[in-house]
């Protein structure tokens, strides 16, 4: 059986191989094997709080500081979880005190830069944070770190170069993927900010983050098919209702009409609350001229929604070429009361009017339409419509 140093040198190897279950099962073993190694319940503490587990992570935090009040990683550590709760003036003592313990713990010197620039400190962090680098020139946090302080210093090719110092070091950072990739939007560098979250995916083939910030590059450049492949992979790989209907919106853009029935029912079973998907839906029989299908998707759209004007305006128009005048109305009337400002609903109730014979109404509608600002090219069909109404 290993011995409790062989055991958090197996579970430190594992860190550095980025096994993080298989390094957390190991400092298990080493803090079950001696309750009373401060050592071993520090670096269990440090994996449970890099996977999330913060609740356990404190409370082993605290297990470790009665055995030995000078682990510099448990005082480090105890100040890095202040600073996840945002309290950066709490955690300053214990990273202090962490430093006097252990003057060669670079996590600790990282910490420390963390929170001095949370506070502001920005020279100072940068000098912390410097001195992290000088301890361990390959901790990639350090250069990520010092390539946000200095970012924010306003001196933003020091810190690109410093973030890009992190990715390189540690491919599977995607942190600082993102930091060096927004760094490089502002900058209008953005066919060179496309090829980082590229690069990114590569290695991090579940960044759903560099795939989200991918899809308005792509936008830019009517590459859609693109922009559908990644939409397609982050409903996968999250699962969520929003994240199949706008996959469902590109498959429209793309003319695959099924891929995009397919992709709002899944929506739907996700969340059968959601209108979208039958208001969606409803548009897409409409166009396709089953009116009986559509008809029922613009129902239910209508049933479950309550604050968009678009199911109420999709079934009035459906309503409309069946020349249910009246329905249509009552429809394009909700639509107009749910949106007073969209010039959409107001244009097709106009329609209707006009259907109706109700001709001063359908004017004093149109009228409206010409006078919005928001009417775009719905104000020449407006213009048009009150010309011949004025006959």
């Amino acid at each position: 059986m290993a011995s409790v140093k062989e055991l958090l040198e197996q579970g430190r190897e594992a860190i550095r191989k980025g096994n993080a279950s298989d390094a957390e099962e190991i400092f298990r073993a080493a803090a079950q094997a001696d309750p009373n190694s401060s050592e071993a319940s520090a670096e269990l503490a440090r994996i449970l709080a890099a996977i999330g587990n913060a609740e356990e992570a404190n409370n082993l935090i605290d297990h470790t500081l009665k055995i030995n009040p000078s682990n510099a990683l448990a005082l480090s550590m105890k100040g890095a979880l202040l600073l996840e709760q945002r309290k950066a003036g709490e955690a300053m003592p214990w990273l202090q005190k962490a430093i006097k313990a252990d003057p060669k713990l670079d996590v600790a010197y990282v910490n420390l830069g963390i929170a001095q620039r949370e506070l502001g400190q920005y020279d100072e962090s940068e000098m912390t944070l410097r001195t992290a680098l000088h301890l361990n020139p390959n901790n990639f946090e350090a250069h990520y770190c010092l390539g946000y302080t200095l970012a924010l210093n306003n001196r933003m090719e020091e810190g690109m170069r410093a973030l890009l110092k992190s990715i390189r070091i540690n491919p599977l950072f995607l942190q600082g993927y993102l930091v060096l990739g927004e760094l490089l939007q502002k900058g209008n560098q953005l066919d060179a900010a496309q090829k980082l979250y590229e690069e990114a995916l590569r290695h991090n083939p579940a960044g759903i983050e560099a795939r989200e910030r991918l899809i308005p590059l792509y936008l830019r450049k009517k590459d859609f098919q693109t922009v559908e492949q990644q939409r397609a992979e982050i409903a996968r790989q999250r699962n969520r209702p929003a994240d199949w209907l706008e996959l469902g919106k590109v498959n429209l853009v793309n003319g695959k009409l099924e891929d995009a029935v397919s992709a709002f029912r899944t929506a739907e079973k996700l969340d059968p609350q959601l209108w979208e998907p039958h208001y969606n839906m409803g548009e897409i029989y409409d166009a396709a001229n089953d009116t009986e299908k559509a008809k029922k998707e613009y129902e239910e759209s209508v049933r479950l929604n309550s604050k968009s004007f678009k199911p109420h305006n999709g079934l009035g128009l459906l309503l409309l070429k069946e020349n249910r005048v009246d329905e249509a109305i009552h429809q394009f009337e909700t639509a107009v009361r749910l949106a007073p400002s969209s010039p959409i609903p107001q244009f097709n109730l106009a329609l209707a009017f006009t259907k109706a014979s109700r001709k001063k109404q359908a004017r004093d509608l149109l009228n409206r339409v010409i006078a919005n600002r928001q009417a775009g090219a719905i104000k020449d069909e407006a213009k048009r419509l009150l010309k011949t109404l004025s006959k």
